[in-house]
């Protein structure tokens, strides 16, 4: 790290994010852990264009009905006070058959 330039992540990212062909509208980080939250993800978003900025939503655990400003109901499950039907041990085993 004594040889790391501060400058290149920026240069790294500033030159290889703009060219990806990507088209996403929004990116959700939901539930984020505090050293993500508050450490990792501002770093991140300083190296990140404002136009890519603005896309990403992070949304904290406390206020998961922030959710339903972003997802309807009928895509969250009950948790969430959502209405999507989700078991997660059914989920766990269905996984586990597809590995091979």
């Amino acid at each position: 790290l004594k040889n790391t330039d501060a400058r290149m992540p920026k240069l790294i990212l500033g030159s290889l994010l703009p060219r990806l062909p990507v088209r996403v509208a929004t990116i959700v980080v939901f539930n984020v852990p505090w050293i993500l939250g508050k450490v990792v993800m501002p770093i991140f978003l300083s190296l990140m264009s404002k136009k890519l900025r603005k896309r990403i939503t992070i949304v904290s655990s406390k206020d998961p009905h922030r959710l339903h400003a972003l997802f309807p109901p009928s895509a969250l499950p009950d948790y969430y006070a959502g209405s999507f039907p989700f078991d997660g041990p059914e989920y766990v085993q269905r996984m586990q058959a597809l590995e091979i």
